[in-house]
């Protein structure tokens, strides 16, 4: 299961690049206790090897991950960005895609991985779900919209 709290959710925030944006969740989920300070490095080496931008409507999402080394807890941060960012498509990494939300995901179980991805995968393709985390206002709100996709 992965945790997700108030503390981990950034709504509207500035951020200059997608580099930025990372380090941002991942200071709040070391100030949290959930990642060892150098797991940051980890999630930004594979976002340069294996980007995680998607170009999903009606914004473009990414999903920085990494992999177990370095996380003491299960997490999902997230940050729903005042200006979009540069990230590169999965699918095509010389698509720079223009992101408005991120969700970094941190997981000391790699079995649980892969249903978390997936659930998020469903999310992503659901152009009104999206629509809905674009407008929330209370943190609490958003926390509750992400444990039930997660939990479903």
């Amino acid at each position: 299961m992965f945790k997700i709290e108030s503390d981990l959710i950034l709504l509207d925030v500035n951020a200059t690049d997608a580099e930025d944006v990372i380090r941002l969740l991942c200071g709040k989920l070391e100030d949290l206790g959930y990642i060892s300070p150098d797991h940051v490095h980890a999630i930004l080496e594979r976002e340069r090897k294996y980007p995680t931008g998607l170009p999903t409507k009606p914004v473009c999402v990414a999903l920085p991950h990494g992999e177990a080394e370095g996380v003491h807890e299960s997490a999902l941060a997230f940050a729903r960005l005042r200006t979009p960012v540069i990230f590169q498509n999965m699918a095509d990494s010389n698509e720079a895609l223009h992101v408005k939300m991120v969700f970094l995901l941190v997981n000391s179980d790699p079995g649980n991985q892969v249903k978390a991805l997936r659930k998020l995968s469903e999310m992503f393709a659901d152009p009104g779900q999206l629509s809905s985390l674009a407008i929330l206002i209370e943190k609490n709100e958003v926390v509750a919209m992400l444990t039930e996709i997660l939990t479903d």
